[in-house]
């Protein structure tokens, strides 16, 4: 069995062997999907979750945003 989620832009597949569910991240580039090429054990999910609130929350406090066209398209380092 195989169970995706996708974003606009990110996505996790998640699969299963024989230690279990597995998950690989998912990234998409003008409407094709791309898979990692290694997958990581379920058990480590939420350690992921956890990183990329770090992540985000740190970018939040500490980039500036990527405007064009008064639109934002992602982050900048201020430096």
């Amino acid at each position: 069995m195989i169970k995706e989620f996708k974003g606009a832009c990110a996505g996790v597949r998640l699969t299963q062997d024989e230690h279990g569910i597995q998950f690989r991240i998912l990234v998409e580039d003008d409407g094709n999907w791309f898979e990692s090429k290694e997958g990581f054990n379920a058990f480590w999910l939420l350690d992921l979750i956890g990183v990329l609130y770090e992540a985000q929350t740190w970018i939040e406090h500490n980039c500036k945003p990527y405007v064009v066209d008064g639109r934002q398209w992602g982050w900048q380092f201020k430096c």
